[in-house]
């Protein structure tokens, strides 16, 4: 056994194992004291990871390595533009596209349902294109827009505001995508 762990764990597998075990009894302790919403569980969890990966950080990497790593991230523009475009495509593309479809949405009666599930489907969307824009899959872009059209506009009694403010949301999103990947690849 003694093998396995210092293969694993590099021979930290005593301190590891005391840090991970005691934090690991305490944290517990002090939940079940604690109130029992749903939050506190995953807190938990999470409180857990934080833990183990501290304890592999401090364990197994070298602080040199890790300068040399942020140096060299720093010396691609390309990746931090790349990061840059997945931020602006999720919320703040977001907040753009809200609103220009402001005046359809006004007019919906059910808009606040549409407004919050379409933001859902916007940043999934907006992520898939721009990857897509990144791999030069153009086609399998024509793909999506021909799939969401027949999923999303194939109901006849729909008013026509609607349609409109679902056309131009997906429209203005799939083409802000688009132009951001475009924009990274100059």
């Amino acid at each position: 056994m003694g093998t396995i762990n210092k293969g694993i764990l590099g021979g930290f597998s005593g301190k590891v194992g005391t840090v991970i075990g005691a934090t690991w009894k305490g944290i517990d302790y002090m939940r079940s004291k604690s109130s029992k919403k749903p939050g506190n569980f995953s807190d938990a969890q999470l409180e857990q990871q934080a833990k183990i990966i501290g304890c592999w950080y401090f364990s197994f990497i070298k602080w040199s390595d890790v300068q040399q790593s942020w140096q060299l991230l720093n010396s691609e523009a390309s990746f931090w533009k790349t990061i840059t475009a997945f931020v602006f495509i999720t919320n703040p593309a977001g907040i753009l596209i809200g609103q220009l479809t402001n005046k359809w949405r006004e007019k919906i009666e059910d808009a606040e349902s549409l407004a919050n599930a379409g933001k859902w489907i916007g940043i999934i969307e907006r992520i898939i294109v721009l990857i897509l824009v990144l791999q030069n899959q153009y086609a399998a872009i024509g793909l999506l827009i021909t799939a969401k059209g027949i999923i999303r506009f194939n109901e006849k009694e729909r008013p026509e505001i609607k349609t409109e403010y679902l056309v131009f949301g997906t429209l203005t999103s799939i083409g802000l995508a688009i132009v951001t990947g475009l924009l990274i690849k100059l």
